[in-house]
C-alpha cells in the first residue's frame, strides 16, 4: 500500500503540490505554537494561553478547510480514481490513498515550516508585548529542544492525515463522483437539507426575539444577550455554508442578464466559474464565512465592550490576534491552494480558447474579471449579513446604555480583505494563463 501511494503520488504530484500553500502557513502557525508553549509554560500564564488559542484556532481551521481540497482533488482526479474501484480497491484502500499522499506532501511543508517557525516565534511574541507590555507578557528567551521540534513537525501531517481520511471516505461513501444520484437518494437528499434548514432558520427565529425581547439591562440579560449575538454569528457562517455557491451563481446570472454579457471578458470569467462550482463553492464559502466572521467579531466587540475599561482596546486586539489571526491567514493562504489547483485544472481550457485567438492579453482581462467577481460577491453577501449583526449590536449596546461607537467594521474588514484576494487571484491564475 505504501508503494502505490507512492507511485500515486509521484504521478500526480503536480496536482498535490498545490495543496503546499496553506499546509506550509498551517506548519509555521502550529510551530511557532508549540516553541512558544514550550518556551513560556514556567514562566508565564498568559502568554502560553495566547500560543494555546493560535494553535487550536489554527488547527481547527485546517481540519475544516481540508475538506473542500479534498472535494476539488477527487474532482480533478475523478477519472483515476474511478479506475481503482473498477479495479477492485474498496472505499478504505482510496481513502488511505488520498491520505497518504496527503500526507507526504504535508510532511514536506511541514519540514519547511517548522525551521521558519523557529526565528518567528521571537516576532511574533514582541508583536504581542506592543499591545500589552511585558508586565503581562514577560521577556521569553525563545528556544526549542529536539522533543518539540518534532512534535510541531508531525502534527500536521497527523491533522491532515486524519481529515483526509475522513472527509475522502465520507465522499466516496455518497457515491458523488462516481455514479449518479438516483431520483430516491436525490429525494432523500432534499429532505434532509429541508429539516436542517427548518431547524436552522427556527433557531435564528428565537435568537433575534430573545435579543430584542425586553429592555433590561441587568448582568445577566446583558450575558445572554451578548452570548445569542455571537451564536447568530455562527448560525450566519452555516446559513453561508447551506446557501453557497447557489446565491452567488444566481447572482451571476443576473449580472449576465443585465449588465456583464456586453463584454468579452466577463462573459468569459463569467462562465468560467460557472463552470467549475467545485471551486467557486470553495473560494466562496471560506472567504465570505472569513470576512463574515471577522467583520461581525469586530462590530461585536468594539462597540460591546470598549470603553468599559481602560484597558479594553488592547484586550479587544489581543483577542483578535490570539482568536483570529491564525483563520485569517489560513483561510486567505487556502485561496492560493484552491486558485492553483484550479489553474491546473483549467489549463486545457484555456489552451483551446488559445487555438481560438485568444490572446494572452485577453487571458489577463479574463483573470482580472474572474477575480472581481470573486471579491464582489464575498462583500455583497457578508455585507448583508452583516447588517443584520449590525442591527442586533445596535440593540444590545442600547441595553447596556450606550451609542453605537464605529461602523467602520461593517465595511473596513471586508475592503482590506476583499484587495488582499483579488490579488492573490489574478497574480496566481496570471502566472498560470499568462507567463506560463
Amino acid at each position: 500500500m505504501l508503494r502505490l501511494i507512492y507511485y500515486q503520488f509521484n504521478y500526480s504530484k503536480r496536482q498535490w503540490l498545490g495543496t503546499v500553500p496553506v499546509l506550509l502557513v498551517s506548519s509555521l502557525i502550529i510551530g511557532i505554537s508549540l516553541i512558544g508553549i514550550d518556551s513560556a509554560r514556567s514562566i508565564s500564564t498568559n502568554a502560553t494561553q495566547l500560543f494555546q488559542m493560535f494553535i487550536f484556532f489554527g488547527g481547527v481551521t485546517l481540519f475544516l478547510l481540508i475538506s473542500n481540497l479534498i472535494h476539488f482533488l477527487l474532482d480533478i482526479f475523478k477519472q483515476d480514481y474511478k479506475l481503482w474501484t473498477i479495479s477492485g480497491a474498496n472505499q478504505t484502500q482510496l481513502s488511505f490513498l488520498i491520505a497518504g499522499q496527503l500526507v507526504i506532501t504535508s510532511l514536506f511543508a511541514s519540514l519547511i515550516g517548522n525551521l521558519f517557525a523557529i526565528p518567528l516565534t521571537s516576532y511574533y511574541y514582541h508583536f504581542l508585548q506592543q499591545f500589552v507590555g511585558s508586565e503581562d507578557l514577560p521577556n521569553l528567551v525563545i528556544s526549542v529542544d529536539i522533543k518539540t521540534f518534532l512534535l510541531s513537525f508531525i502534527t500536521v501531517p497527523l491533522i491532515s492525515g486524519i481529515g483526509g481520511y475522513y472527509y475522502a471516505r465520507q465522499i466516496l461513501k455518497r457515491n458523488a463522483l462516481f455514479e449518479e444520484v438516483s431520483d430516491k437518494k436525490l429525494t432523500l437528499s432534499k429532505i434532509v437539507k429541508f429539516v436542517l434548514s427548518t431547524i436552522l432558520v427556527t433557531i435564528w427565529i428565537i435568537c433575534i426575539y430573545f435579543i430584542f425581547l425586553g429592555k433590561n439591562s441587568t448582568t445577566y440579560d446583558i450575558t445572554i444577550k451578548s452570548s445569542l449575538t455571537l451564536l447568530l454569528l455562527i448560525i450566519h457562517l452555516l446559513v453561508i455554508q447551506a446557501i453557497s455557491p447557489s446565491l452567488q451563481s444566481n447572482l451571476i446570472r443576473i449580472g449576465l442578464k443585465w449588465c456583464l454579457g456586453h463584454h468579452y471578458a466577463s462573459v468569459l470569467a463569467s462562465w468560467n466559474i460557472l463552470y467549475k462550482p467545485m471551486y467557486f463553492k470553495g473560494l466562496q464559502t471560506s472567504m465570505t464565512m472569513g470576512v463574515t466572521l471577522i467583520s461581525g467579531f469586530l462590530l461585536f466587540v468594539q462597540n460591546a465592550f470598549v470603553g468599559n475599561k481602560a484597558d479594553s482596546i488592547v484586550e479587544a486586539k489581543v483577542s483578535f490576534v490570539a482568536y483570529m489571526l491564525s483563520p485569517i491567514i489560513l483561510i486567505l493562504v487556502n485561496v492560493i491552494s484552491l486558485t492553483i489547483l484550479d489553474s491546473e485544472q483549467d489549463m486545457r481550457d484555456m489552451e483551446q480558447l488559445e487555438t481560438l485567438g485568444v490572446s494572452k492579453r485577453h487571458l489577463l482581462w479574463i483573470s482580472v474579471i474572474e477575480g472581481l467577481l470573486h471579491t464582489f460577491l464575498i462583500c455583497m453577501v457578508s455585507f448583508l449579513f452583516n447588517i443584520i449583526i449590525l442591527g442586533v449590536v445596535n440593540k444590545v449596546v442600547h441595553i447596556m446604555n450606550m451609542d453605537l461607537k464605529t461602523v467602520e467594521s461593517l465595511w473596513l474588514p471586508s475592503l482590506i480583505i476583499s484587495l488582499i484576494l483579488f490579488s492573490f487571484i489574478v497574480v496566481t491564475k496570471i502566472s498560470y494563463r499568462v507567463l506560463r
